[in-house]
């Protein structure tokens, strides 16, 4: 991401954001009542969740590339997600995750194709991962038949875990096919191709067909390797699926530290997939980080089931929480991190001059 698009992207997340507190303070979401039921307390333990779930990702990403690049560490494994998350958090449908990663990785002097291949190899991970929980989440949520009303219509929650269901199935199926069916890479490339680029240029368009043909090149050959070894990633699939509760689980700390309330498994569980639901409405709106358009989706989704004298102050602890003060310290780390890997190349450039 270049320095000109992060500036762009920071002032619609500001602008943004000052319009959505606007709506928010306007509908009585956020009031005078909201600042008594906040606390420091409160916004760390969100911040301690989503930190949390960072490190299993961390962890799961490490024991899946271990054994495939040399010198790679959990605290490397660690750097590099932090690296995602700034990316996601600061560009339009998370487009500068995978960029920002893939830098971490040429500065630490792995080779393109060796850090594309450890990230398609954590993605092939996680897509599966993420089918297996939405399928247990399926068989839960069915025989529970917990319901919830959300802006005055009754929905099954089974419905919200099969619509989450049929996108990570839908996406695996989707990738498998481009990587193993040549026939269908190329349409479906270039189909994508002549979308973008049309026929004004050709170059870009040549460029770009390469590019996503050798990416399913590596997909379909990591598909292949971790299918020969499957018994190594079993565990990191494990440590997913139970990380996934956490990272989904920061609206419900939120409730718990402002409401004081008792720990139940009804209620948890309904915050848990009605998280995943706000989480799929605001990955397809084109703002960064979803910053202002994820407090006015919680304050809809959210309505029914937060009281209406707490509901601003467990938006307010989440989001600072688990976005706000986060970008703060991705930035910086962002920049110390930066400094210290470019310092240490200029040292042993000069060691070994």
């Amino acid at each position: 991401m270049s320095k000109k698009s992060l500036i762009i992207n920071l002032s619609i997340i500001l602008v943004v954001t000052g319009l959505s507190v606007y709506f928010l303070v306007t509908k009585n979401v956020i009031n005078a009542e909201t600042v008594k039921y906040l606390s420091f307390v409160s916004i760390f333990a969100v911040f301690a969740f989503k930190y949390l779930s960072l490190f299993g990702e961390s962890l799961v990403n490490y024991l899946t590339v271990k054994n495939s690049l040399s010198g790679w560490t959990l605290f490397r494994s660690f750097s590099e997600r932090l690296y995602g998350n700034l990316g996601s958090d600061v560009s339009p449908f998370k487009s500068a995750h995978y960029p920002l990663r893939l830098y971490y990785y040429a500065k630490k002097n792995y080779g393109f194709f060796q850090s594309l291949s450890a990230l398609t190899k954590c993605q092939i991970l996680a897509s599966f991962s993420s089918v297996i929980n939405y399928a247990i989440l399926s068989l839960v949520s069915g025989i529970l038949g917990y319901t919830v009303t959300v802006q005055g219509t009754t929905v099954g929650l089974f419905a919200i875990v099969l619509i989450g269901l049929g996108f990570h199935a839908l996406t695996l199926t989707l990738c498998l096919m481009l990587a193993f069916i040549k026939p269908f890479q190329t349409f479906m490339i270039s189909l994508v191709a002549k979308i973008k680029y049309g026929k004004r240029k050709p170059i870009e368009c040549a460029k770009f067909c390469e590019t996503q043909a050798v990416k399913y090149s590596v997909y379909k050959e990591q598909v292949l390797i971790m299918l020969k070894e499957f018994w190594r990633y079993l565990l990191p699939t494990f440590i997913y699926i139970l990380n996934m509760f956490i990272t989904s689980s920061l609206i419900y700390v939120s409730y718990v530290c402002v409401t004081n309330s008792a720990l139940d498994f009804k209620t948890f569980f309904i915050f848990y997939l009605l998280t995943i639901c706000t989480t799929y409405i605001t990955n397809v709106i084109p703002i960064p980080g979803g910053s202002g358009s994820s407090e006015v989706v919680f304050s809809l989704v959210f309505a029914k089931v937060v009281p209406e004298s707490t509901i601003g102050a467990v938006l307010v602890v989440w989001r600072f929480g688990s976005y706000y003060i986060p970008v703060i310290i991705g930035v910086l780390f962002f920049i110390i991190s930066s400094i210290i890997i470019e310092r240490k190349k200029i040292k042993k450039v000069k060691a070994e001059g």
